[in-house]
């Protein structure tokens, strides 16, 4: 049987490297479970992994979030992966700043793959969810380590979690998370192999745009932003700090808010969640 599984793996890392326009900018390792792909490829960042290392679990035991939320990773269901970037070698003028710019190619990535592969339509909850029909299908976490004097990257490394298909969600997530498909797609690999291609595909487009402070992409973000004039509550460490409305979103993708109390905000950091009704 490990044999088996060994073979099974190593399958699936040459079709999603097949797959891939850049067979060299990437090394992917595909594991049967991992208790986080994230925390793996920290602890591989640490000891000296190469850039575009990819990390990818069939399932985790504990996948996380923004502010170490669990993310639910049951065996089969879903995409868990993560991949790691080295800006001191790719993109040496990125700024510490521009971390939610990393984020915010991902997320385009995301929902652009979906909807190519999958049609299904998306929209893009600032800064990391990806919503498909109002739940959350996907979410990008994406977590840097800085240089000692803190003017630079020693790596980036970005987290996507996909739910591909319903595999009873937790209490606590009902009417949040979503799910792709009501039911396990038939060709439920090579779903997985063209999402996860496509995926990474687009997202070296766009972070080779960022290398070069290109932030163009920020359009097709906008696109598929959901909170653009909606009314909000903002969170900062897992709190509620302010309440507004959404102007815009800028350029370099941070939010600008104004406040109920009148002030205008420049958000770079932290979450919004979208107010259903004035009682909340």
């Amino acid at each position: 049987m490990k044999f088996f599984n060994k073979n099974k793996y190593h399958l699936l890392k040459l079709k999603i490297e097949k797959r891939l326009k850049n067979m060299t900018q990437f090394n992917v390792i595909c594991f049967p479970a991992l208790r986080s792909t994230q925390d793996t490829l920290k602890d591989f960042a640490a000891h000296g992994a190469n850039e575009g290392c990819v990390l990818i679990a069939d399932s985790q035991s504990g996948g996380r979030g923004r502010e170490g939320r669990s993310f639910f990773s049951p065996s089969g269901s879903g995409i868990y992966m993560s991949f790691l970037l080295r800006p001191s070698v790719s993109a040496p003028d990125l700024s510490p700043k521009k971390l939610v710019c990393v984020t915010s190619a991902a997320a385009v990535a995301v929902a652009e793959s979906i909807e190519k592969v999958t049609g299904k339509k998306t929209g893009i909850k600032w800064v990391n969810d990806i919503l498909h029909n109002g739940l959350k299908v996907s979410g990008i976490l994406t977590e840097a380590a800085f240089n000692k004097d803190n003017t630079g990257y020693e790596y980036i490394v970005v987290g996507i979690g996909i739910n591909l298909f319903e595999n009873s969600f937790p209490s606590e997530l009902q009417g949040i998370a979503g799910a792709l498909f009501s039911k396990k797609p038939l060709f439920l690999t090579r779903l997985k192999v063209k999402l996860i291609s496509e995926i990474l595909n687009r997202f070296s487009v766009y972070y080779g745009l960022l290398a070069r402070d290109d932030l163009s992409f920020v359009e097709k973000y906008r696109l598929r932003s959901v909170v653009i004039g909606k009314r909000v509550d903002i969170i900062i460490n897992d709190k509620v700090t302010d309440s507004g409305t959404v102007l815009a979103l800028n350029d370099d993708f941070s939010l600008n808010v104004k406040t109920d109390n009148g002030k205008e905000l420049f958000l770079s950091y932290g979450e919004v969640r979208i107010k259903i009704n004035e009682n909340q």
